[in-house]
């Protein structure tokens, strides 16, 4: 995820460019008193996101004290929603609790998880679709219709 630094690497920055010490403890509790009074806005968003008509869903991988995690988006034109799980897949999905409540039309990419939502309409991402077309013209020749 681009933008996520680390306490280490922002007491490093702080110190750096204000010149004065500053403890990673310190840090670490300004991170958790803005988290702390961001909680209500968040809770919004993602129920803005649960009752949206369109919803786009994806998921990327991120590191967490040198372990992959999975970063689960869901967004529209208005709202952004993100949440973190050790899983990626369903188990994920359920964890962050978009996917489950939601009942608009879910525009993804082909990974099987997002076809276990049954009760939902799917929209496959185009530039998703392309990706896979130019993966089959390039690794199977054979395959005309791919590049048509």
């Amino acid at each position: 995820m681009v933008g996520a630094v680390s306490i280490k690497r922002t007491h490093e920055i702080l110190s750096g460019v204000f010149n004065i010490p500053i403890a990673t403890g310190t840090i670490s509790s300004m991170v958790k008193r803005c988290a702390d009074s961001l909680s209500e806005t968040v809770g919004k968003i993602k129920d803005k996101m649960i009752g949206s008509a369109l919803g786009h869903f994806d998921e990327t991988g991120t590191r967490v004290d040198k372990k992959l995690w999975w970063v689960h988006d869901a967004s529209n034109c208005e709202y952004t929603y993100l949440d973190i799980s050790p899983k990626r897949g369903n188990a994920g999905m359920e964890q962050c609790g978009v996917l489950p409540e939601f009942k608009g039309i879910a525009m993804h990419d082909c990974w099987a998880s997002y076809w276990n939502y049954p009760d939902i309409q799917h929209a496959v991402c185009c530039a998703h679709l392309l990706r896979e077309l130019t993966g089959i013209d390039e690794n199977h020749s054979e395959q005309k219709w791919a590049s048509l």
